[in-house]
């Protein structure tokens, strides 16, 4: 019997996010390998208790002491290294086998008495705090000795890694690729307040690297050819408010650029995507690109950047813009695939090749088969 201790203490559940969902995914395939020998033991907030144990009631429940809460909020990069002592006591009490963490960050926990595996998503955060210089350093300092922490270090795609061993050349844990999973729900849940729009549909989130600027121009040159709505399903941020709205306030886009913030459901997700007419994603930077990928398993045509790790990832399947930053090219190739949509077969056919290699179960066994070479080490 393997018995692993998973660090989910990152988890909101009233939250939604990629690195959440990414995670909700590998534990469900966790869950579904009834054919290991596996004791599987998660980490979470003590609010997040009956969110857990209900959705994964199979699983050992340790809980993150409320003592030490109001100190981790003032001085959160201390997270680590304040809760050591109590992971380790319990390492050493239920004889753990590997700590895995998946989701690399700041304020990840670790520990001194059991081989340890992360996954560091992509260097995004590497490479964007270098425009902080003061943050930048500080973040450096401690994510660098996060991670040397690590016995073995998983990422999630070729692109992510080759970013990855650029930004960190003197990382010591050897670095692994599994790919993430993507997860498809059978049922759909309809939207009243979207179900008889026409849509253009964009999911990801509100930063300035996702170039979400490049699409809204776009849209705008052929908004008189087409009765759609740009749908936005993302939260609002610093640069949505800052920047975006006074642009599309001064294009007269307010009626025709929608921003979606609801929480849904994988059911109403579901919905969301398949009722789309076209997906768009016009990111400068992925570590993977599960987004793009969940449109097109929902059978809805896809247009990306032509971005190395998207490429990657959707094996050629999509169509494809660049630059990246041409919003004259994006809408011409939106609107002549609005003129020249996808068959129903080809889509069933980019359905069925991408849901077949993104399976969570698949995903979950590769970790188990890492997992079992790290502690035969």
């Amino acid at each position: 019997m393997m018995k692993i201790l998973i660090d989910c203490s990152f988890m909101d559940s009233t939250q939604v996010s990629g690195v959440y969902n990414c995670t909700y995914r590998l534990l469900n395939g966790f869950k579904d390998l009834n054919d290991v020998a596996l004791e599987i033991h998660i980490i979470i907030q003590p609010q997040e208790k009956e969110y857990f144990t209900k959705l994964f009631p199979s699983f050992t429940v340790l809980l993150l002491p409320k003592r030490l809460s109001m100190v981790i909020k003032k001085i959160p990069h201390l997270k680590g290294y304040i809760y050591s002592s109590f992971i380790d006591k319990y390492i050493v009490k239920k004889n753990i086998d590997i700590f895995f963490c998946p989701y690399k960050s700041i304020d990840s926990l670790f520990c001194s008495k059991a081989k340890q595996v992360g996954i560091l998503h992509d260097a995004q955060t590497y490479i964007l705090k270098k425009n902080q210089f003061v943050k930048g350093k500080i973040y450096k300092f401690f994510m660098d000795r996060i991670l040397d922490k690590n016995t073995f270090i998983v990422t999630i795609s070729e692109e992510a890694r080759k970013n990855i061993q650029k930004q960190l050349p003197y990382l010591k844990a050897p670095l692994y690729l599994i790919h993430n999973s993507v997860i498809v729900s059978r049922k759909m849940i309809g939207l009243k307040d979207i179900e008889n729009q026409k849509y253009i549909l964009f999911v990801n989130t509100l930063m300035e690297y996702k170039n979400i600027e490049t699409l809204i121009r776009a849209f705008f040159l052929i908004k008189d050819k087409i009765p759609h709505i740009l749908l936005i399903k993302a939260r609002s941020t610093e640069f949505w408010q800052k920047k975006m709205i006074p642009l599309i306030s001064d294009l007269k886009l307010m009626n025709r650029v929608v921003l979606y913030e609801k929480n849904l459901s994988d059911e109403e997700m579901a919905f969301l995507y398949n009722k789309a007419e076209i997906f768009v994603s016009t990111s400068l930077m992925e570590g993977f690109g599960y987004t793009p990928i969940e449109a097109a398993i929902y059978k809805t045509s896809v247009i990306t950047t032509k971005i190395p790790v998207i490429l990657e990832t959707s094996k050629g399947l999509f169509h494809y813009y660049e630059p990246a930053k041409d919003y004259r090219i994006l809408s011409s190739t939106i609107y002549n695939l609005l003129q020249n949509p996808d068959s129903p077969e080809t889509l069933r056919d980019i359905s069925k090749k991408l849901e077949s290699l993104y399976l969570p179960i698949e995903q979950a066994r590769k970790f188990i088969s890492l997992f079992a070479e790290i502690r035969n080490m």
